[in-house]
């Protein structure tokens, strides 16, 4: 079991849904598929009209369409688990300050000036 661990990174000046899915590909050549993958809410991973459907909307069976991300995923059978409470989001985001400060200082050891 790999929880909490980090098992690939891609390196983009933005983030996008090639990145995630070369990450996905690396994780999966490398690792096999996933229960569940653990991330913030990410419109690529959640659609933005997902926190737009009332209780009615919902009740009515209304859903939103999935993100290309999340239906690949789906097709995998590999479960998007998003943060939602202050405290979950804040371990994705201490995850990325970690790496966004210890990256450099890597990057720098090994003599990478740049992508």
């Amino acid at each position: 079991m790999l929880l909490g661990k980090v098992l690939g990174l891609y390196m983009t000046k933005n983030e996008c849904l090639q990145g995630y899915f070369e990450v996905a590909r690396f994780m999966l050549e490398n690792f096999g598929i996933p229960a569940s993958i653990y991330s913030d809410r990410h419109a690529i991973f959640l659609s933005t009209k997902a926190s737009k459907l009332s209780i009615e909307d919902q009740l009515e069976g209304k859903v939103c369409n999935d993100t290309q991300f999340s239906r690949a995923m789906r097709e995998l059978g590999i479960t998007i688990i998003t943060a939602h409470s202050p405290q979950a989001k804040g371990r994705v985001e201490r995850l990325w300050n970690t790496l966004q400060s210890r990256l450099p200082v890597e990057f720098k050891i090994a003599g990478i000036k740049n992508y």
